[in-house]
């Protein structure tokens, strides 16, 4: 039974390094980017391979150090989950600061078009002065009136495939743009008009990477939000951006466009699951933040019917004085 449970392990940890090694030539193959996703699960597989190995052949000493190794290097990649990100970029010298702002966002994907009750009950208890929800479609349309009475401002792009779009707000959006980024899959950015200032806010949802195709379209809205988020200052990003925190193109975004991850600091925050799984498994929903924003709180909302659970953003904005 130990030289069975001893090979069980060294076959994991030889597994797993195949895996690390794939995920680090990311960059070569739209494939290999997809071995990013599962650095949680890497760190869980070596730590129990290293278990094994204690309890079964201590004297596998370079087994061991391959398993703390993997345990260590895939660990240090978790880490900003459970620190927050650096202090809020401060206000331009001129500006001085009068104050400030609480505001909650949301982001959802809903699951092919349909509105599901829990949602609803959801959003109208949390009360959030923004949302953006993906996926919507024809069916969700007799919900619309019933959430523009609480959050009169709105716009939406409802399709039949699953790359509809609609925002809402108890504040004034103009200057919506359709990005259109890739020519097919909408992408909106807007002005939102707070009492203090305004905001830029883009609400978003790539494709999947299912293919070499539907990769690059992912990675060519990744590079166009990196650009956006140098151009406007605050600016907010909501959406499935079908990318976990680990892959080299998210951190691309992140360093070039000056983005902050509003999840830093809350722990591990998975959003998706296949649907009959009962617990999330992979971060894939986002709200990234740039300028003086201040994160108070991130969570992950309940279950429904969508393979997404929402997610909600708690935000401290500081205001400059008028006419700053």
């Amino acid at each position: 039974m130990s030289s069975y449970l001893s090979y069980l392990a060294r076959l994991l940890l030889g597994g797993l390094s195949l895996a690390s090694l794939a995920a680090f030539a990311s960059r070569w193959h739209w494939v290999l980017d997809l071995f990013h996703h599962f650095v949680v699960f890497y760190v869980a597989a070596s730590v129990l391979a290293l278990i094994l190995l204690l309890a079964t052949d201590r004297r596998r000493k370079a087994w061991v150090v391959l398993a703390l190794a993997l345990i260590l290097g895939h660990g240090w990649r978790l880490m900003p989950a459970f620190f927050p990100s650096a202090a809020p970029a401060p206000l331009p010298p001129e500006a001085e600061n009068q104050g400030s702002r609480r505001l909650q966002v949301v982001f959802a994907n809903v699951l092919a078009g349909r509105a599901d009750p829990r949602l609803l009950d959801f959003l109208e208890r949390e009360d959030p002065d923004l949302f953006a929800l993906a996926e919507v479609g024809p069916p969700f349309k007799p919900v619309l009136e019933r959430l523009r009475r609480r959050w009169p401002y709105a716009f939406q792009r409802l399709r039949t495939d699953n790359y509809g779009l609609a925002v809402f707000s108890r504040w004034p959006m103009d200057e919506v743009e359709d990005l259109r980024i890739d020519g097919l899959v909408p992408s909106f950015a807007f002005q939102w008009r707070l009492p203090e200032q305004t905001v830029q806010v883009i609400a978003s949802h790539p494709p999947p990477p299912m293919s070499s195709s539907h990769a690059a379209r992912r990675n060519l809205h990744l590079e166009a939000f990196a650009k956006l988020g140098r151009q406007h200052n605050p600016s907010l990003l909501l959406g499935d951006l079908n990318v976990t925190p680990w892959s080299p193109h998210f951190r691309d975004l992140l360093a070039e466009g000056g983005w902050r991850q509003a999840r830093n600091g809350f722990g591990l925050t998975p959003t998706w699951s296949p649907r009959r799984f009962p617990w999330p498994l992979l971060p894939i929903d986002h709200v990234l933040y740039r300028g003086p924003w201040k994160v108070l709180d991130f969570r992950v909302g309940p279950k429904n019917r969508s393979d997404h659970r929402p997610i909600q953003a708690f935000f401290e904005l500081s205001i400059p004085e008028p006419g700053q």
